[in-house]
């Protein structure tokens, strides 16, 4: 038993680009949690006090940078 319009989706190309976009979300998505993370803990653990977007930057740099 087939299903032609599956197979008709999987040979159109349409869930790999489904599968880029997902990856593509993923990755926002621990970034995002990582900036905020940060923030936290330099607010909130360190009391260190700067400018939020230079707050901002620094830690989504640091969620960027591969270990």
């Amino acid at each position: 038993m087939s299903n032609g319009i599956l197979i008709t989706v999987a040979k159109s190309g349409l869930l790999s680009t489904l599968f880029a976009v997902a990856l593509l979300a993923s990755g926002q998505n621990s970034t995002i949690t990582g900036t905020l993370t940060g923030q936290v803990i330099m607010e909130g653990f360190i009391h260190m006090r700067m400018p939020i977007w230079l707050r901002r930057l620094i830690t989504r740099l640091i969620s960027v940078i591969q270990c």
